[in-house]
């Protein structure tokens, strides 16, 4: 995306001090929630406010709309850019409460379990992710590397060949496969269907 249009659209000046206030951010997240996004990407060019003051302006908005999936969800990806990963994850599993069925946020959250070397609950996820329509390659590939670290080598295959069945050009799924040791007699394949 260009990151001259991304001010614009938003309204956002790009001068730090001419950046809009907490509660202005608030207001304009609360409207608009994928913004959250579009301010993160500009952070380090030094045109955009810090992540730091999205994330404070994200739960700003979230306190005076707590049951909007969408503003958890991407409110968790500016708590992940600040490395506060307890706060990323409490949010991106708030979006998943109000919304069962919010397969991104259900991927976001494995994610941060992941960084937070949570295999189960990265696991966990995961599955329900792929349960609920996200049989994407990735989140397989994703899925396997879960096996993989879990010590599940049958159960990593199962999902590394569905990702690659998905997409057969996916690198990391295929070198991840290779990987694998040999051992057809032992293990479970246990590749959610599709």
């Amino acid at each position: 995306m260009n990151q001259q249009h991304i001010p614009k659209q938003a309204g956002l000046r790009t001068t730090s001090a001419a950046t809009p206030g907490t509660g202005a951010l608030a207001d304009q997240f609360i409207r608009e929630p994928e913004l959250i996004l579009a301010c993160l990407q500009g952070v380090g060019t030094g045109r955009m406010v810090t992540a730091h003051r999205i994330l404070k302006a994200a739960l700003a908005a979230l306190a005076r709309k707590p049951n909007y999936a969408d503003l958890n969800y991407y409110a968790s990806y500016a708590a992940v850019s600040v490395d506060d990963l307890a706060t990323a994850e409490r949010l991106a599993e708030q979006a998943i409460e109000i919304n069962p069925h919010y397969r991104a946020a259900a991927v976001q959250a494995a994610r941060i379990a992941l960084r937070r070397n949570d295999i189960e609950r990265a696991r966990h996820h995961l599955e329900r992710a792929v349960e609920i329509g996200a049989d994407y390659a990735d989140v397989h590939t994703m899925l396997g590397n879960v096996w993989r670290r879990g010590g599940h080598a049958e159960r990593a295959r199962g999902a590394y060949e569905r990702a690659l069945r998905l997409n057969s050009n996916l690198a990391e799924a295929r070198v991840a496969l290779a990987a694998l040791p040999e051992n057809p007699d032992h293990g479970v394949r246990d590749e959610l269907p599709a």
